[in-house]
This record gives C-alpha cells, sequence and structure tokens, in this order.
C-alpha cells in the first residue's frame, strides 16, 4: 500500500491496512535483530562468528536502510492533525524497503543454480517494465486530463468574449 499511498497521495484511515502494515513493521524489526545476530562471510571468504564485529559490519552496512524501512509511519500518519507533507515523506520513506532487494538478488545466486536465478531475475525486470510503463501511462492520463481542461477553459473564454 505505500506505493500507492506515496503516488496517490491518499491517507489510508483502514485499520484492518494500518494492523497489517504494523505486522510488517514488526518483522522488519526482528529482521534487524537477527541480523545483528547473523554470521558473514569476510573479505576473505572465511566466515565471521564473533559478535563485536558482526554487530559493527551490520552497523556499517545495511542498519540505516534497515532502521528508516522499519519505523511505524503509518502509526503516525493515521493521525488527523499530520501535515500532509510530513505525511508523504514518511510514506516514501518506506520505499527504502526496495533497497533491500539487492541484498536479496546477491544472496540469490548462492542458493539457487544459475539459470532458475536468471529466470527469476528476467521476471522481476519484466514486471518493473510494467509496473513503468503503467505509472507511465497513468501520468500521460493526468497530463492529457488537465490540458484538455484547460483547452476547453480557454474555448468557453473565447466564446464568451465574442458574445
Amino acid at each position: 500500500m505505500v506505493p500507492y499511498n506515496v503516488s496517490f497521495k491518499t491517507k489510508q484511515n483502514n485499520v484492518t491496512w494500518l494492523v497489517v502494515d504494523s505486522i510488517v513493521d514488526v518483522i522488519f524489526l526482528v529482521d534487524i535483530v537477527l541480523n545483528f545476530h547473523t554470521t558473514f562471510v569476510g573479505p576473505a571468504g572465511e566466515v565471521i562468528s564473533d559478535p563485536k564485529l558482526i554487530r559493527m559490519n551490520y552497523l556499517k552496512t545495511w542498519f540505516v536502510i534497515d532502521l528508516l524501512s522499519c519505523l511505524p509511519y503509518d502509526v503516525i500518519n493515521a493521525f488527523e492533525n499530520v501535515d500532509e507533507g510530513i505525511s508523504s515523506l514518511f510514506s516514501s520513506l518506506k520505499v527504502v524497503r526496495l533497497l533491500r532487494l539487492g541484498r536479496v538478488a546477491r544472496k540469490l545466486d548462492h542458493y539457487i543454480e544459475y539459470g532458475a536465478a536468471v529466470l527469476v531475475l528476467l521476471v522481476c525486470v519484466f514486471g518493473l517494465a510494467a509496473h513503468w510503463l503503467a505509472c507511465i501511462w497513468y501520468v500521460q492520463d493526468i497530463f492529457l486530463f488537465f490540458l484538455s481542461a484547460a483547452i476547453d477553459k480557454v474555448l468557453l473564454q473565447q466564446q464568451t468574449i465574442k458574445e
């Protein structure tokens, strides 16, 4: 719902969507806690299991992005007196979650064979291209709507001047 709310500047007051978004935020928060305890592969190819090194590595790499993506902006936006610009900014910050897809794509290479990874990435690229085309189509429709309204207004003004 975040891309929809950001794009169309709507505010979801539905409690069901607020609960679903809050559950997703909690899942991302649990993921942050797990990342502080998950080993990683060092530069020389060795598995690093020292808790202090794990924490420092996570704080230097993905922590800020993960933290920005899991803050409960929807709960803040649910209040009626929140400024529209701040609400839009909060919703935009949740889109930061998409940066995590790059990390997943890199890890995908380790767990599945090459052909399957290429197929999954190809489907994602086609989906992204279809999404972008739909967004362009929407913007074009909005532009044409405002353009036709402006032309109608000019024609109406010309017609009233002639009379």
